[in-house]
């Protein structure tokens, strides 16, 4: 009996922590020119990832799985 009570805390424990870890988080923002118009097919990127992105017909862009700190890199010609 008390091995299947570890067995349950220990599974109860692993699942906890998987749901934890698959949770995703999305960082979105706004590029603007200073006059206020949107830079249309501009890239973000997530500086020392693989995240990129590009922003809209808005400038709106959204990247997912940023990580707690991060450094954006935006480029546009």
């Amino acid at each position: 009996m008390r091995k299947l009570k570890l067995l349950c805390i220990a599974v109860l424990v692993f699942l906890t922590t998987y749901t934890l870890n698959a949770q995703v988080s999305t960082f979105s923002g706004v590029i603007k020119e200073e006059d206020g118009t949107p830079v249309v097919g501009a890239t973000i990127r997530v500086k020392g990832t693989n995240i990129v992105t590009t922003t809209d017909e808005k400038g709106a862009f959204s990247l997912q799985n940023t990580g707690a700190n991060f450094i954006l890199v935006i480029t546009s010609v």
